[in-house]
């Protein structure tokens, strides 16, 4: 079951000409994860398996049954987008194949545009704040802070989209820890004794590694 399934994760993705690490991101996991899956060590649950299906624009039983002629033949709405051609083809394509449950939509000159959480700009609009901060308020120190969000940022937990261990491990609590403590004593000189919080770090993965287990 698993080298089947590894098999035409592989085949579809380039088909697809889709990196694994481009993979990893439309489906917010670990690019180790994709390659698990790719190598028959591991399965995708059940929510990356629905965006693997969309991404691909397949159906579930094509990735998961036997029969292989779903993945060279197209789809209906693949030849109806084709006939179609043009933007409105990449726009229908684009709300088939990506999760858009966490997308941005701004509108402008009444286009309306949507951008994911992972294509979000948010390191450079980090940057963009820190260099106003130090340049109009010479707040150099401690702005410089701000950068440890964005690693928060991209692995936020969705609970709504994927089990909670998975969400949990992959949310980097060591680094909310120290951005808390480094605030704590940067802004209030309270470092001590809030040194305490990194041994809520050990803690906090004992939980995560158990949180689906009752």
């Amino acid at each position: 079951m698993n080298e089947r399934v590894a098999g035409k994760l592989r085949g579809l993705r380039d088909e697809r000409g889709i990196t694994r690490d481009e993979l990893a991101v439309r489906l917010d996991v670990p690019a180790a994860a994709v390659e698990a899956w790719e190598s028959g060590i591991d399965l995708p649950n059940t929510t990356s398996l629905v965006k693997l299906a969309k991404i691909y624009n397949v159906s579930l039983d094509s990735l998961l049954l036997e029969d292989d002629s779903s993945l060279a033949a197209p789809r209906v709405a693949d030849a109806a987008e084709a006939a179609q051609g043009g933007s409105a083809s990449y726009a229908a394509r684009s709300d088939e194949t990506f999760d858009h449950t966490d997308d941005y939509r701004f509108s402008i000159g009444g286009a309306k545009v949507r951008v994911s959480r992972a294509q979000f700009p948010y390191p450079i609009i980090v940057t963009a704040a820190f260099l106003a901060a130090g340049f109009l308020f010479d707040w150099w120190h401690p702005g410089w802070l701000i950068f440890l969000t964005i690693p928060l940022y991209y692995t936020m937990p969705d609970f709504e989209r994927e089990p909670l261990r998975s969400a949990l491990l992959k949310f980097p609590y060591p680094v909310l820890v120290t951005l808390v403590y480094l605030s704590l004593g940067c802004f209030l000189n309270w470092w001590h004794p809030w040194w305490m919080l990194y041994l809520t770090v050990p803690l906090y993965y004992i939980f995560a590694s158990n949180a689906d287990r009752a």
